[in-house]
C-alpha cells in the first residue's frame, strides 16, 4: 500500500514538472451520471477467545475472499476558482465475495461514502487537499471451519468520519482534453482508515457538456464490535474496490 501512494505520489509530481498548459477549467462541474465497475474483495479478521466461551465460539481466523466484479453507483459536483478547488462525491455499492479455502468465508457489504476535499494549487496544476470522508458499512460474514464443524455468523454496522490529506495534480493534454491525478490517505490514529488513488481524464464535448473516463482504488480499513458463534468480539475487515469508471458532466 504505501508503495502504491509513493508510486503515486511520484506521478503526481512528475505531471507538475513536466507541466502540460493548464487553462483556466470550468468553474462548476456536475456529475449526476457517474458509475464504476469495480472489482471487490475483503478481509476478515476474527480473533478467538481463550478458555470457554460457549463450545465452537472459542474459535477465530482470518480469511481473504476471492476478487469479484459488482457495480457502484455514484454522483459528484467539482469547484474550481482561482488557486482553489472543491470536490464532493457520493457513492453507494452493494459488493458481496467469497473464499473457498478454509477457513471458508462469504462476505455481504453495503457500502456508502461522501468525501468532501478542498485543495489548494501550489505550483501550476499541482494542488495539495484536505478533506474528509463519511463511511456507512454494513458488512454480514460467514466463516466456516470444516475441520472443527465451527461457523461464525456476524453482522455488524459501521458509520464515521475520516479525515484524510492527500495530492491532486490537473493539466490541460489537448484543447479538449484534461488529465488529472489525486491521492489521498487517512490520518486518524485508530485502526480505521480509507485511502484512495484515482486517474481520469475528462473530454468537453460540448460546452456544457463533459465526458469523464477514469480509474479508482479505494481502500477501507474498519474494526466493529460484533457477537460470533456467541461470543462478543472485536472483529476487524478491509474492503478494497478498483475498477473503471464513465460519468457524463454538466458544465457551467
Amino acid at each position: 500500500m504505501r508503495t502504491c501512494l509513493t508510486t503515486a505520489v511520484l506521478m503526481l509530481g512528475l505531471g507538475a514538472a513536466s507541466a502540460l498548459a493548464q487553462d483556466k477549467p470550468p468553474a462548476v462541474v456536475i456529475y449526476p451520471i457517474l458509475v464504476q465497475a469495480p472489482i471487490y474483495g475483503a478481509t476478515v479478521d476474527v480473533p478467538s477467545t481463550p478458555g470457554g466461551g460457549g463450545g465452537g465460539g472459542s474459535e477465530g481466523g482470518s480469511a481473504t475472499t476471492e476478487w469479484g466484479f459488482n457495480s457502484a453507483y455514484m454522483g459528484g459536483m467539482e469547484l474550481h476558482g482561482k488557486g482553489v478547488f472543491g470536490e464532493l462525491d457520493v457513492l453507494w455499492t452493494k459488493p458481496s465475495a467469497s473464499h473457498d479455502v478454509t477457513p471458508r468465508l462469504d462476505v455481504e457489504s453495503d457500502i456508502w461514502l461522501v468525501t468532501l476535499k478542498g485543495g489548494y494549487r501550489v505550483y501550476r496544476g499541482l494542488g495539495i487537499t484536505a478533506g474528509a470522508r463519511y463511511v456507512s458499512l454494513d458488512l454480514d460474514a460467514t466463516m466456516e471451519f470444516p475441520q472443527s464443524g465451527v461457523t461464525l455468523n456476524g453482522s455488524s454496522t459501521r458509520t464515521r468520519w475520516l479525515p484524510f490529506v492527500g495530492a491532486d495534480w490537473r493539466g490541460l493534454a489537448a484543447p479538449k482534453w484534461t488529465l488529472a491525478l489525486a491521492a489521498d490517505v487517512g490520518v486518524n490514529g485508530g485502526n480505521d482508515t480509507s485511502t484512495r488513488l484515482k486517474a481520469r481524464a475528462d473530454w468537453q464535448a460540448l460546452p456544457h457538456l463533459s465526458i469523464r473516463l477514469g480509474y479508482q482504488y479505494l481502500h477501507l480499513a474498519l474494526g466493529a464490535d460484533a457477537t460470533l458463534g456467541g461470543v462478543s468480539r472485536h472483529w476487524s475487515t478491509t474492503q478494497n474496490l478498483h475498477g473503471p469508471e464513465f460519468g457524463i458532466g454538466i458544465v457551467f
